[in-house]
């Protein structure tokens, strides 16, 4: 497996025609302002219930991503011979194993109130490039996590929300001529369910499908991806301005698995 290669912050997602060859990551800038965000819906019930949910949401994605990370060891060392898995786990000049799964993971994830009960879930996409990512949404109910969704295909989903009804919503597509939003809720029997959809919208390759998103209300969400054990990304929109940040430590290096700003956003 050949790691994803950083790509430069272009005008890329969600463009009439995808620019380059890479695979794309979830922290890819739109090429023009969208809508703010809406703010946070949910008022805590106490502090204890605040920090329950942040404890359990933050092991959740550790979880997640040793997961993904051990499925891939697998796919790597599935029909190999003991001399090809030798060469797998050759080691450097400092006896430091070259290869870590961990390095190809890659997860974005976020809090929102789906179903408007003042406990936001977690809802996550994880996996290790845009081709092959999947979506879960947890919640979190009487003292423990339950799985709302997980597994299901989200290749080219972005997080989004309605600025009217303050709905959840999934940005699908983009980079290739054609992109639709749904609109999600929760059922009785606790599952994810699709509201409602604009089906397929086609454009030009000199338009953009952020305006349509902006005729709809549909505004990005503020998200956080960890990419690799090392590197954080901090996703914003002040104003409908794309913002990325990346925490470093004091010697310039990337800080991995950072949950300052989903703290943040969990209020």
């Amino acid at each position: 497996m050949k790691k994803a290669v950083l790509i430069a912050l272009a005008a890329v997602l969600l463009t009439g025609c995808n620019k380059i060859d890479k695979p794309e990551l979830s922290s890819q800038a739109p090429e023009k302002p969208g809508l703010a965000p809406a703010d946070s819906t949910w008022t805590w019930e106490s502090q204890q219930l605040r920090d329950e949910v942040k404890t359990a949401y933050e092991s959740l994605i550790i979880d997640r991503v040793d997961m993904v990370a051990n499925e891939i060891r697998k796919a790597d060392e599935a029909g190999k011979t003991k001399e090809e898995l030798a060469e797998l786990y050759a080691k450097d000049d400092k006896g430091n194993t070259i290869y870590n799964p961990y390095d190809y993971v890659d997860i974005s994830f976020t809090p929102f109130d789906i179903d408007k009960d003042n406990v936001p879930e977690l809802v996550m996409v994880y996996g290790t490039n845009i081709d092959d990512k999947k979506l879960a949404v947890y919640t979190y109910t009487d003292g423990k996590t339950k799985t709302v969704t997980e597994g299901d295909e989200a290749i080219r989903n972005y997080f989004a929300s309605d600025t009217a009804t303050g709905e959840f919503a999934l940005v699908k597509g983009g980079g290739s001529g054609s992109a639709s939003i749904s609109w999600y809720g929760i059922d009785e029997s606790g599952s994810l369910k699709e509201v409602r959809n604009t089906g397929e919208i086609t454009y030009a390759e000199n338009e953009s499908f952020v305006d349509t998103m902006k005729e709809k209300g549909i505004a990005w969400l503020e998200f956080t991806e960890f990419y690799g054990p090392e590197t954080t990304w901090e996703i914003r929109y002040p104003g409908g301005e794309y913002k990325m940040t990346e925490p470093k430590n004091g010697d310039g290096s990337g800080i991995g698995y950072d949950f300052s700003q989903f703290e943040e956003l969990l209020g």
